[in-house]
C-alpha cells in the first residue's frame, strides 16, 4: 500500500479517526473481519481461552454458606493457570503475569450452599473480553458447604379450604443463611392474597397461620414472617393453621365499657359498643365488664335480658357474636310505689330486708324487723319490691307508714304504724296480692300517748301499750302492736304457694341486734327503710 492519508474506521461506527499508515502485510484481512468491517491494520484479537482450575473440588466447608472463587484457585504454582491465544499465535496468561486476574469475570463468581451439588458438579464459565472479542471456558466443580437447613410445613386451612378444594397443602422449604430467606423446593405456597386459599366470607378476616388451630399458638403473618421457622434449625416438619378472624361484639347494655386486658379491649373501653376480632376457636372470654350507674355488673350474655348464654359456658368462637353486659339492682329504697327486680342469671341471691320504725309520740314507736335469706332465681323472672316508710309522728287518724303501716285513731293523738318491706311475685298496688308475698320484715307499731309501740317482730310482732303484736297467721289486737315478719321456707311460717324457699334463713326481731344496710349492728331497724338483693352464685 502506497503511503497516504486514509480513513478507517477502527470500531462498529461510533468514531473515526484519521491515520498515516505503511502496511506491508499480505495477509487477508490481517486483523480478520470484526462488526462487517475490515481491518487492514496490524492488530491482534482474542480467539480462544483455557482455564486450569486447581481449587478444591468439591468446594467444601461444613461452616461456611458461600465461597467465591479467588486467583489461588488458578494458581500456576500449583499447576493451574488462564491462557488467552490471539489470532496472530500470541498468548498472555496469568502464569506469565502477562494476564491480571481482575481482567476475568467469573460466573458465578461465588457459589452458596444453595448450590450443594451431592454427587454431581455444577459449572462455571470464565470470561475474557478484548477490542469488542469475548472468549470463554468453562470447569465443573462439586460444591459441598454448609447443609442447607430443609423443612416441611404442612398448612391446614383450619375450617376453610384450598383452591384445589383440599384442607391441607404441603410445602417443602429451604433457608438461605446469606439472605435469611426461605425458598421453595418442593410444592406451592398458598394463602388469601395469591388466590391458594379461599376466603370464608364477609364475616372471615385471614390473619395468617398460627401453631394452634385456636390461634393461641406462634403465629406467622405471611410468607415473610415463615423465614423465623427456616432459621430455627431444628424445626423439621410443622403444621401450622390457618388463622382465620371473626368480630365478637360486646354490648354495654346501657352502660359504657370498662377494664380491658389486651390492648385491642382497652381500646374500647368508655365506649357504648365495639367490635374487637376474635380468632376463630378461641375460646370466648374477656377482660372487658360493664359500668353502669346504680347497678351491679354480674357477666356477658348472648341476650340483653340474661335469658341467652353466659359467655363462661359459650366456649369456642365460630363465628360473628354478641355479648351484653348484665346487670341488677341490688338495693331499692322507700319510693311510695312498687320496685322491679328482673333476675340478670339464674342462680343463687341473697334477699335482705328491713321493716320501718313506727311513728313516736310520748311513747317511742317500735322498730322494724330484720329478715334474710338465700333464694334460687331463673334468669328473666320479675320479682316486685315494696319498701316500707316509717310512721309519722304525733298525728290522728292518718299518717301510716307505706305498705301496712297502721294509722292511729281519730279521738286522740300518736305515732302511726310503720310500713313492712316486702317481695312479691305479683306486681299491684301494696294491699293487692298479698298472698304472693315472699319475704316479710315487719313494721314497728305507733308509739301513744301512754306508751311505746311495740316493735315488728319475728313470728310475732311485739306487743304495744294498748295491745298485742300480729302472728303468721292473725293481725294483732289493740292499737300499738308491732307486725309480724315471714320468710317461705323459715321454720313457723307457712311456705308460700309460689313455690319459692329460702335456705338460710335468719329472722330478727326489732328488740334484737341486727346488720345495718351500712354494714355496721343494731337493735331494731330505726333508719330508712331498705331492701337489698345480691347475687351469690352463678348455675
Amino acid at each position: 500500500m502506497l503511503p497516504g492519508k486514509i480513513t478507517i474506521p477502527v470500531t462498529s461506527g461510533e468514531f473515526e479517526f484519521e491515520v498515516k499508515i505503511d502496511n506491508t502485510l499480505e495477509k487477508d484481512p490481517p486483523g480478520g473481519d470484526q462488526g462487517n468491517t475490515v481491518n487492514w491494520i496490524n492488530m491482534r484479537i482474542p480467539v480462544s481461552l483455557e482455564v486450569v482450575y486447581v481449587g478444591d473440588d468439591p468446594v467444601s466447608d461444613q461452616s461456611a454458606v458461600k465461597y467465591t472463587f479467588n486467583q489461588n484457585d488458578f494458581a500456576p504454582r500449583k499447576s493451574g493457570d488462564i491462557i488467552v491465544t490471539y489470532d496472530d499465535g500470541s498468548t498472555i496468561s496469568l502464569s506469565e503475569g502477562t494476564l491480571k486476574f481482575n481482567q476475568l469475570t467469573i460466573s458465578p463468581d461465588t457459589v452458596y450452599n444453595t448450590m450443594n451439588s451431592g454427587n454431581d458438579r455444577i459449572p462455571v464459565t470464565v470470561y475474557y473480553s478484548e477490542k469488542g472479542r469475548t472468549v470463554s471456558d468453562s470447569f465443573r466443580v462439586g460444591v459441598d458447604l454448609k447443609p442447607i437447613h430443609k423443612f416441611q410445613i404442612n398448612f391446614d386451612a383450619n375450617g376453610g379450604s384450598f383452591a384445589d378444594g383440599s384442607s391441607r397443602n404441603t410445602v417443602m422449604f429451604g433457608y438461605d443463611e446469606s439472605t435469611g430467606n426461605n425458598f421453595v423446593t418442593s410444592g406451592v405456597y398458598k394463602d388469601v392474597a395469591n388466590g391458594g386459599l379461599n376466603s370464608r366470607g364477609e364475616s372471615y378476616t385471614f390473619s395468617g397461620w398460627n401453631t394452634a388451630f385456636d390461634g393461641s399458638g406462634i403465629q406467622y403473618n405471611d410468607l415473610t414472617a415463615l423465614n423465623a421457622v427456616g432459621a430455627d434449625s431444628g424445626v423439621s416438619v410443622l403444621t401450622l393453621y390457618a388463622n382465620w378472624k371473626t368480630n365478637v361484639t360486646f354490648d354495654a347494655n346501657g352502660g359504657t365499657l370498662a377494664g380491658g386486658v389486651t390492648d385491642a379491649e382497652k381500646a374500647v373501653v368508655g365506649k357504648a359498643s365495639a367490635a374487637i376480632p376474635y380468632s376463630v376457636n378461641q375460646t370466648a372470654a374477656t377482660g372487658l365488664y360493664g359500668n353502669r350507674a346504680n347497678f351491679t355488673y354480674v357477666l356477658w350474655n348472648t341476650k340483653a335480658d340474661g335469658t341467652g348464654t353466659n359467655i363462661e359456658d359459650y366456649g369456642k368462637i365460630t363465628g360473628p357474636v354478641t355479648f351484653y353486659a348484665i346487670y341488677y339492682q341490688s338495693d331499692y329504697y322507700y319510693t311510695g310505689a312498687p320496685q322491679t327486680f328482673r333476675v340478670p342469671v339464674t342462680g343463687w341471691y341473697k334477699v335482705q330486708l328491713w321493716g320501718a320504725k313506727g311513728g313516736n309520740d310520748t311513747g317511742t314507736g317500735g322498730k322494724g324487723a330484720y329478715v334474710s335469706g338465700e333464694i334460687h332465681l331463673e334468669a328473666g323472672t320479675n320479682l316486685y319490691v315494696y319498701v316500707g316508710a316509717p310512721g309519722r309522728d304525733n298525728v290522728t287518724g292518718t299518717g301510716a307508714g307505706y305498705n301496712g303501716g297502721a294509722n292511729p285513731g281519730s279521738s286522740g293523738w300518736s305515732g302511726a304504724g310503720g310500713g313492712a318491706t316486702d317481695i312479691r311475685t305479683v306486681y299491684g298496688n301494696w294491699n293487692q296480692n298479698l298472698n304472693s308475698r315472699i319475704a316479710v320484715a315487719a313494721g314497728g307499731g305507733g308509739g301513744g300517748a301512754n306508751g311505746n309501740g311495740g316493735y315488728g317482730g319475728a313470728l310475732v310482732g311485739g306487743s304495744g301499750t294498748g295491745g298485742s303484736g300480729g302472728t303468721q297467721t292473725s293481725a294483732g289486737n289493740g292499737d300499738a302492736g308491732g307486725g309480724s315478719s315471714y320468710l317461705s321456707g323459715f321454720d313457723g311460717c307457712v311456705t308460700s304457694y309460689t313455690g319459692y324457699t329460702f335456705r338460710n334463713g335468719d329472722m330478727l326481731a326489732g328488740n334484737q341486734t341486727m346488720p345495718t344496710p351500712e354494714g355496721g349492728t343494731e337493735v331494731g331497724h330505726s333508719g330508712a327503710c331498705r331492701a337489698r338483693i345480691q347475687l351469690i352464685s352463678v348455675d
